[in-house]
């Protein structure tokens, strides 16, 4: 898990599809399946967060998450 997701820890690649994690100092490993679905959870909503300020549409920010498949209630981890 990330624990610091946002659009300054992303870099593109020549390739559309494949997107670069930067900045991994706070990284780290959840004990357990449902912790790591919940820390997931909460780094795509780090994510989204970060891409609505940036004004991204909601259709681009669906596609980026459609490439991550979030296990568990991602509207939840929205309100959190």
């Amino acid at each position: 898990v990330h624990g610091d997701l946002h659009l300054g820890n992303l870099h593109g690649s020549p390739d559309p599809a494949r997107i670069f994690l930067l900045d991994l100092q706070r990284a780290r490993r959840p004990r357990g399946a449902r912790a790591r679905a919940q820390a997931q959870l909460e780094d795509l909503a780090d994510l989204e967060l970060a891409l609505s300020r940036a004004g991204w549409s909601a259709r681009a920010r669906a596609m980026v998450r459609s490439g991550v498949k979030p296990m568990g209630d991602f509207d939840a981890a929205l309100v959190r």
